[in-house]
Parts: structure tokens; C-alpha cells; sequence
């Protein structure tokens, strides 16, 4: 079960948004909160730890693979800044940021992350019009080469882990013209990301959530 709410408030010169993201599973409860002291369940730590707090989070979607694994992924940004893709923790006591080591961007973020094990984490979204992916290997988070189609905005918008050779992610691509979606599916065989056939569907169609139960 997730939930998800929003708000907003003025902090400085920069608009603040809270997004509070949670996950209701093996009888405990989880929380990402920003913003306001009304939420205030998160105090920033990592290496942003003394500035985000000045700074707008805006998560969208948390993955839980114990009581003291949990992942929520999202966007880092100040108004009338570059964003930067946003990967939070929880340990069991504290959320904390582990950095995605790419340049800001006006037109980036993180929509989906699933787990295969607790060194095996995907994350994807996009980074300036392309699809974005992102793998977390225990140690650090690295970007992976990700097909993207010239010419259009590249949205991925789910992912899904079943183990070290077998991930799923969907999505869309966006025609520049007349601003219609195409629906794409790519998959994670151990050695790369690659389009799989979706049933033709035409401009106008649009995944935004994949789920797997098995292999087949």
C-alpha cells in the first residue's frame, strides 16, 4: 500500500514542495516528509546534508525490501535551478541521501525504483529529453547505458527487479510535433538494456507501471 501527498510553503526565496511517500508492509510503517516541522520525520544527512533543507524534494515512489531497507527516489531541485536525481535510504533509524553522480539538469528526475536484493536496485526516469537508468550495487549508484529514440522526449516511468539477469521498464516516448505519446518496454537481460516488442498500440499510448510475478 502506498500513499502519497503534497504541499507547499515559501522558505527564503525558494518554493518549497513537501512530498510525503510511505510504504505500509511487514507491519511497519515508513515515511519520507520535507518541508514543514508538521511532517518533520527526516533530517537530512549526506554530503548536501547543511543546504537541503533549504532545498525542494520531491519524491515519487519507494520500494521496501525490509524493515531497514527502503529506498524513495525523486528530484532535488531550487526554484530557477538545474534539478538533480534524488536516491533516499532508510536504514532502520535514518533517511539518508546517496548521491547519483550526474550534472544538474533543468529537465531531470528519478519516477520509479525496484529491488532484486539489497545490491541489486534500479532506479529510472529521465535526464535532459533521454531515458535515464540507474543501478545501485551495494556501494554506490552508477548510471547505465539506457536506449533512448532520437528526436523526442524519453520518458521512463516504472521499473521492475526479478533478479540479477531479468528487469523490466516502461514508459513513453513523446512526438516534438504534436506532443503525442508512444508507449516503449525495455529489459535488463545482465548485460543490457534493449527494447522489447510492445503490441502496436500508435501516438497516443502511454505506460507509466509495470509489475512481474515471475519470470514468465
Amino acid at each position: 500500500q502506498l500513499m502519497t501527498a503534497r504541499t507547499s510553503s515559501r522558505k527564503g526565496r525558494s518554493l518549497m514542495r513537501a512530498a510525503v511517500v510511505g510504504a505500509v508492509a511487514i507491519g511497519a510503517p515508513f515515511a519520507v516528509a520535507f518541508d514543514t516541522p508538521a511532517y518533520g520525520v527526516w533530517e537530512p544527512t549526506g554530503p548536501r546534508s547543511a543546504v537541503l533543507t533549504a532545498y525542494a524534494i520531491e519524491t515519487d515512489e519507494v520500494e521496501m525490501l525490509a524493515n531497514n531497507d527502503v529506498w524513495a527516489v525523486g528530484q532535488l531541485f531550487l526554484e530557477m535551478e538545474p534539478r538533480v536525481p534524488l536516491a533516499l535510504h532508510w536504514d532502520g533509524t535514518t533517511w539518508n541521501e546517496l548521491p547519483i553522480p550526474m550534472s544538474p539538469s533543468n529537465n531531470t528526475t528519478l519516477y520509479s525504483v525496484a529491488a532484486a536484493s539489497p545490491t541489486d536496485v534500479w532506479a529510472v526516469g529521465l535526464y535532459n529529453d533521454s531515458n535515464l537508468i540507474v543501478h545501485w550495487d551495494g556501494t554506490a549508484w552508477t548510471e547505465v547505458p539506457a536506449p533512448s529514440v532520437a528526436g523526442t522526449t524519453n520518458r521512463l516511468r516504472s521499473v521492475e527487479a526479478l533478479s540479477a539477469d531479468d528487469a523490466w521498464a516502461v514508459g513513453y516516448t513523446l512526438n516534438p510535433t504534436t506532443g503525442a505519446g508512444q508507449a516503449i518496454t525495455l529489459h535488463w537481460d545482465g548485460t543490457q538494456w534493449a527494447y522489447m516488442p510492445v503490441p502496436t498500440m500508435g501516438e497516443g499510448s502511454y505506460l507509466f507501471s509495470v509489475e512481474a510475478i515471475s519470470p514468465d
